[in-house]
């Protein structure tokens, strides 16, 4: 059986990934990730007349050239570069199995080394009995015990030891015990049953395979391969390895971290692309599906792309052995003596990378590979950075709705596929504000999931909160308010969210609130604005977090600094006459958010919701009734203004008011990549005036997105004929507009009262959500 239709696991239209255990007569109908493929190009630019050549220290390597070849082999690309790799393997053979400088078997034989080529051979459909001379099938069989304790190993024969000649040295392990397993399987050799039970007792208590044949060590890259062997060799017949096969599945897939990757042994307690890779394929073997995509997405983001600027910017489809590396190579790029550790770490990342096929797998990326964190910015101050447009090459097509589209002009617009790079002058550096306003866009329209996915990781990432929330590395004990309002809104929509960090994130933000409702950020680069934005978004977060008396006192504080006309001020620290639009808006979805589990269920009119304050009705049919007076019977609130126009939609939606009028006003401004202008008269779209527009295309708001708990306490049904001839020539606002029939004064249930005469009334919502 040709190998390749074992090592390379299909990823169907479903999504599924395929393992078949017995002999296959057709061709493997493989789909590769166009990462795999990058990956594969990248190493065969690396050959030089078909092998590996190590510049540093001025030799072929014959062994990093054959885990080339399987690797290409693997990904089932570069055909030509195969056979060249094939050709040059089969003139230099005997340099590789034997003893160089001898050519015999009688003057020492790798044992190893013989295995591995002839897996690389089988695959490679060439002669295994007559390969350069060298009969490899014999070979192998040569190098196993044929009795005594260690019957069935892979034994290296005659090779001279260091610093004594005259010891015979023996450098084999399990990595070869598996090679040999798959190759002899393959060549229906005698002696594989041997080779198949001494490779078994390799595996420990645990479940793992340890690497050398003495005390039991965990070890990832033995237990994958030991995996990978075993799953190729009962294809090819080999039985008794099934109980082997499933603890040795078990142990592994214990051993992955919340981020995707995987360490190796002792010799590698890091996160790495090496043993990732090869744990994502041994997983998908094993029907790990989930698991093994996981792992593929952790490889992913050490993945040189097309984008990559700086030192890294001619290596596509490279692959860091870590996040080290990686940064090494940003600053340096790939050099004489780093390149053999990139060219081992992508030989084996490609095994990981076959498995991300955004097209047909839902894949999480996590990990944070950046250079430079930018250096926290007092938050009262407004910086324009140029946005660095993502590549888009991985975002799956949107519907052709307008929300459809906006999603997928949101999700192109990500580096790497979960975060959004700004550019500051020569610097470009990851802007985790707008990256987190993304996805919670993503998240109002509904669109884009896995890329939202993707995002939401990232930010959920340690560094990442670190970054965001604490101002690492320029502030040590920082605590931001809002970046942890969003991060918790973030993780509470996200499908697999640590709960222990939900809680770390709604404990340290609960712990800025001061006596008076308020937030107080703690550190050097804090937001002192009293904006009243980040306190409704602080509210909501609570409120989401299942915190009512953090929400209620936030709440409350807002209430307290209503304005004249009914609107809320843009900053919260003094009185005012004339509110902000914006900051209406979002006021208005703290007011009237309530969680899902907390309503009453009371059917009275006038009742007031359970944890409201007798004038919280008024104050929010007020503000409902300031935003209605600036709304255009075309849905525009300011038509250069498309951020205010979105806020106020929001606030009103949450509210229970019919703002299709905005949503078309808003919608017909789409422009041809989705995405929407910062004002009507711009010709292209703009990320951020895109992101705020997110909930009025959609018609939503955080009241109405599923999964946050939330839910609008009270109704106000003003989707009735409400527009009146505005007579006031002082006035700049044009067409029809809401007529103002309630001033800011009193409140109660005699307020209440008044409203519902004069047919302005509040209606409660029954559990279901229907009025009553």
């Amino acid at each position: 059986m040709n190998k390749r239709f074992i090592s390379v696991v299909v990823a169907s239209a479903l999504g599924a990934l395929a393992l078949v255990s017995s002999p296959l007569s057709g061709p493997a109908q493989a789909t590769v990730s166009p990462s795999a493929t990058r990956a594969g190009a990248w190493l065969a630019n690396q050959l030089t007349v078909g092998l590996i050549h190590n510049d540093q220290f001025d030799f072929d390597d014959y062994g990093l050239t054959l885990d080339v070849l399987m690797a290409l082999q693997e990904a089932d690309t570069r055909g030509p570069k195969q056979d060249a790799i094939v050709s040059a393997m089969r003139t230099n053979i005997k340099k590789y199995v034997y003893n160089y400088p001898n050519t015999t078997p009688g003057d020492g034989v790798w044992a190893g080394s013989a295995a591995k080529a002839l897996v690389a051979v089988q695959a490679a459909g060439k002669n295994d009995n007559s390969f350069g001379g060298v009969d490899l099938v014999a070979t192998v069989e040569g190098t196993v015990e044929p009795g005594g304790s260690d019957k069935g190993r892979l034994k290296d024969r005659d090779i001279a030891g260091y610093p004594d000649p005259a010891v015979l040295a023996d450098y084999s392990n399990l990595l070869y015990q598996a090679y040999g397993l798959e190759g002899l399987a393959e060549a229906t050799s005698a002696k594989v049953d041997d080779v198949r039970d001494f490779l078994l007792k390799q595996q420990c208590g645990a479940g793992y395979f340890r690497l050398y044949f003495d005390a039991c060590k965990a070890d990832t890259d033995a237990t994958a391969i030991a995996i990978r062997a075993m799953s190729a060799a009962k294809a090819d017949g080999v039985a008794g390895m099934d109980a082997a096969l499933a603890r040795a599945t078990t142990w592994l897939v214990d051993q992955q971290r919340a981020d995707g990757s995987f360490i190796g042994g002792a010799s590698t307690p890091e996160p790495n692309a090496n043993s990732t890779g090869l744990a994502a394929s041994a997983l998908a073997l094993r029907g790990k599906t989930g698991a093994a995509q996981h792992a593929a997405a952790w490889v992913y983001k050490l993945q040189v792309k097309s984008t990559t600027s700086g030192k890294l910017a001619s290596e596509d489809g490279a692959v860091a052995l870590a996040k080290d590396g990686w940064n090494a190579g940003r600053a340096d790029g790939i050099t004489t003596a780093t390149a053999d550790q990139w060219r081992r770490a992508t030989a084996q990342a490609i095994y990981g990378l076959i498995h991300l096929d955004p097209a047909t797998i839902d894949v999480r990326v996590v990990e944070r590979i950046v250079t430079k964190v930018p250096k926290p910015l007092v938050r009262t101050v407004n910086i324009k950075n140029s946005v660095v447009a993502g590549d888009g090459a991985q975002v799956p097509a949107g519907t052709n709705s307008p929300a459809g589209k906006l999603g997928h002009y949101l999700a192109g617009q990500f580096s790497d596929g979960d975060h959004i790079e700004v550019k500051d002058g020569g610097n470009t550096f990851v802007d985790y504000d707008l990256t987190a306003g993304t996805v919670l866009a993503l998240r109002q329209l509904g669109q884009q999931p896995t890329i939202a996915e993707h995002g939401s990781n990232f930010l959920l990432d340690g560094d990442s909160i670190d970054a965001y929330a604490h101002g690492a590395p320029y502030e040590k004990k920082a605590s931001y308010a809002e970046p942890l309002a969003k991060l918790l809104i973030v993780g509470t929509l996200t499908k697999k969210t640590d709960a222990k960090t939900l809680k770390s994130l709604a404990t340290e933000l609960t712990a800025l609130q001061q006596v008076d409702g308020s937030f107080k950020d703690n550190g050097e680069y804090v937001d002192r604005s009293g904006n009243t934005t980040r306190q409704a978004v602080v509210a909501l977060a609570l409120r989401m977090a299942g915190d009512a008396t953090a929400a209620d006192k936030a709440v409350l504080y807002i209430e307290k600094h209503q304005c004249k006309d009914g609107a809320f001020p843009r900053s919260l620290s003094s009185d005012c006459t004339t509110g902000d639009l914006a900051s209406t808006g979002w006021a208005l979805q703290a007011l009237n958010a309530a969680s899902v589990d907390g309503r009453t269920g009371s059917e009275t009119l006038a009742d007031v919701p359970a944890g409201w304050d007798q004038d919280r009705s008024a104050v929010m049919v007020n503000a409902a009734t300031s935003l209605r007076a600036v709304v255009h019977v075309d849905g525009s609130v300011r038509k250069t203004n498309i951020g205010d126009t979105s806020a106020v939609a929001a606030g009103l939606q949450a509210a229970g008011t019919d703002t299709r009028a905005t949503s078309l006003f808003l919608t017909r401004l789409q422009k041809k990549d989705g995405g929407l202008p910062a004002n009507t008269v711009d010709k292209g779209s703009d990320l951020s005036s895109s992101v705020a527009s997110a909930p009025a295309v959609a018609r939503s708001s955080w009241l109405s997105t599923p999964r946050t708990g939330l839910a609008a306490a009270v109704s106000l049904p003003l989707d009735r004929e409400y527009a009146v001839r505005r007579t006031d020539n002082a006035s700049k606002a044009e067409g029809f507009v809401v007529a103002r029939p309630v001033a800011f004064a009193g409140g109660g249930i005699l307020g209440l009262l008044m409203l519902a005469a004069i047919g302005f009334g509040l209606t409660r919502l029954n559990r279901s959500g229907s009025s009553s």
